[in-house]
């Protein structure tokens, strides 16, 4: 079962009595000396929240200013019914004692806990060791980071100070790296569950709900390369982005909105790319066949989606083969349950080994049979070309699947060639993706033609 935990520091400061008023609603003004003693009373008094663990950092000096025996502190902590686990720290003299710091502090969590974190007091750099150890254990221990309250007593105004919770500034770094990750590879899952976490906090608004919703169908699409859905869901995002206009600021609205006001031109201009591969989904070739498909190939194969490429290339020249009897290809899913999908990749294979002549094991289908008949109509170049595509495809395929640079690399186990052997493996990803571009290339002037 997770714990709850507040975990807070205290410097050697001769710290003065301040009032401050409540973060969320329900909170009431308090006033205190110690800010983290002042926190939890609002937390337990106010919000009601039970605390398992409460963490206290103190150095030596801090120690001996605030935690004697039957002082202040200890009197009105022990008052609230908390008994902390003082944690005993050093000050850093080094950046490598920050990072043993973090590992301190990182060992005091247990999987799933709950964190309430306070960075008001203690020594400048402690705030952003535990910030830190708040993002790491995030990621090796899945904690929930519940707030990050930062006791503003600069800004009090009439002598009052405020509480900020600074989590949603951490969290725009979060936001950072999940959309340079899919700039950088194609992956929208992270943008779509930070998106998710937005969501909950602004429940009841309508457009943001629907936002986060599609961004998560949008992700799910491309994970499975649903052109279809993947168009469908842009299109959708898009008339959100109409719908919430420019989030104009409103009187005491949530943090959360203030970050998506910050978030939602950069969440815009990083789907553009995608957006910018269907603004043309219906240019086709003299036949009617779409172009989009290939366009998305070269859009995953620039960001190092090979495998997820190649096998959209490879429908994609099915699609283009099928497209005189078949529309399944035209901005629909893949056609990957036909009975006869197997038989018909078969007998192109076949076609493109022996003389591009085709032959069939059992009795054509339907499909095989209108296949046959288109086949004949191409010339011999027409059908080399197309052939000596779709197997450069397959080829290319297995390269990336099984790690062959050659037909005598077969001999060595793949994970020994990549594991002991940098330099090939790099060789391996960057001619593969200069091929994978070339056989684009081929394939966008096949279709021209």
């Amino acid at each position: 079962m997770s714990r709850r935990i507040f975990m807070t520091s205290l410097g050697n400061s001769d710290y003065k009595v301040a009032r401050y008023r409540g973060l969320y609603e329900g909170e009431e003004i308090k006033e205190g000396r110690f800010f983290p003693e002042l926190r939890l009373r609002q937390l337990i008094q106010d919000r009601h929240l039970a605390f398992d663990q409460v963490f206290l950092l103190l150095t030596r000096e801090a120690s001996e200013a605030h935690w004697s025996e039957g002082g202040e502190l200890q009197h009105a902590l022990k008052a609230l019914g908390v008994s902390p686990r003082v944690v005993p720290i050093t000050i850093p003299q080094s950046e490598q004692e920050l990072y043993k710091l973090v590992e301190q502090c990182s060992q005091l969590f247990e999987e799933g806990d709950e964190l309430y974190l306070d960075i008001t007091n203690a020594f400048r750099a402690i705030g952003f060791v535990l910030t830190s150890t708040a993002d790491l254990v995030e990621i090796t221990k899945r904690v929930k980071v519940m707030e990050v309250a930062y006791g503003a007593f600069e800004a009090k105004r009439e002598e009052l100070a405020p509480i900020w919770d600074m989590k949603h500034i951490f969290d725009i770094s979060e936001w950072s790296s999940a959309l340079k990750r899919f700039e950088r590879s194609g992956d929208l899952l992270p943008v779509a569950e930070l998106s998710q976490g937005l969501s909950v906090e602004l429940v009841g608004h309508e457009p943001v709900s629907v936002l986060t919703q599609e961004l998560i169908n949008l992700a799910d699409a491309l994970s499975v390369l649903n052109i279809h859905y993947i168009n469908h869901h842009l299109k959708e995002i898009n008339h959100v982005f109409l719908s919430l206009g420019d989030l104009t600021p409103q009187e005491g609205e949530k943090n959360a909105f203030k970050i998506l006001r910050i978030l939602l031109p950069k969440i815009k201009d990083t789907l553009s790319s995608l957006s910018d591969v269907f603004e043309s989904e219906l240019d086709t070739n003299a036949s009617g066949v779409s172009q989009l498909p290939l366009k998305l190939c070269a859009w995953l194969a620039e960001r190092g989606r090979l495998l997820s490429s190649v096998g959209l290339l490879r429908e994609s020249l099915l699609g283009l083969i099928l497209h005189p009897t078949s529309k399944l290809y035209d901005l629909s899913p893949p056609m990957v349950n036909s009975k006869h999908h197997e038989k018909l990749i078969g007998s192109i294979a076949y076609a493109s080994q022996n003389a591009h002549e085709l032959s069939f094991y059992t009795d054509p289908s339907e499909e095989l049979v209108a296949f046959v008949s288109w086949w004949a109509e191409l010339d011999l170049e027409q059908r080399k070309a197309l052939s000596k595509l779709f197997n450069g495809v397959g080829q290319l395929r297995n390269r990336i699947l099984h790690g062959w640079t050659s037909k005598q690399g077969r001999d060595k186990a793949v994970s020994y060639r990549f594991h002991k052997n940098p330099a090939k493996r790099k060789s391996l990803y960057q001619g593969s993706q200069e091929e994978l571009m070339l056989l684009l290339k081929a394939a966008k002037a096949l279709l021209k033609a």
